[in-house]
């Protein structure tokens, strides 16, 4: 990746890395949503609940259909497996009946979600 599109300090770049998306990270806005998608997302797999569409929707203040497209995103992350090989695991799975996204990995999902504090930090200064 150029660094004329990497809007992070150093190598890592969450848009590019996890989610395989080039031009992310411009938006506080949508950063926000996406990490707030993430975080309940993974307390209602702690949880023993579930987070569909239009809850996801209704907890983060967004449309339905915003809501849908964040989580297919999300369910196009893939994390680097634990052990050094060069494979990479799925975090989340996307059901269309009832519309919404599942951990299938919760340490990695949990691993995603501080990964993604750290860019969240430069909209603080």
């Amino acid at each position: 990746m150029s660094d004329e599109m990497n809007v992070y300090e150093g190598d890592f770049d969450f848009w590019a890395d996890r989610l395989n998306i080039r031009c992310g990270g411009y938006s506080e806005a949508v950063d926000r949503q996406l990490h707030g998608a993430i975080k309940l997302i993974v307390e209602a797999r702690v949880d023993g609940t579930t987070t569909y569409n239009d809850k996801l929707a209704e907890k983060l203040g967004i449309t339905r259909d915003h809501a849908e497209l964040i989580q297919y995103i999300l369910a196009s992350v893939t994390m680097p497996v634990p052990d050094g090989k060069h494979a990479q695991c799925e975090c989340f799975t996307y059901g269309t009946s009832p519309r919404g996204l599942f951990v299938d990995d919760l340490d990695m999902a949990r691993q995603l979600l501080m990964e993604f504090e750290t860019p969240l930090k430069r909209w603080e200064a």
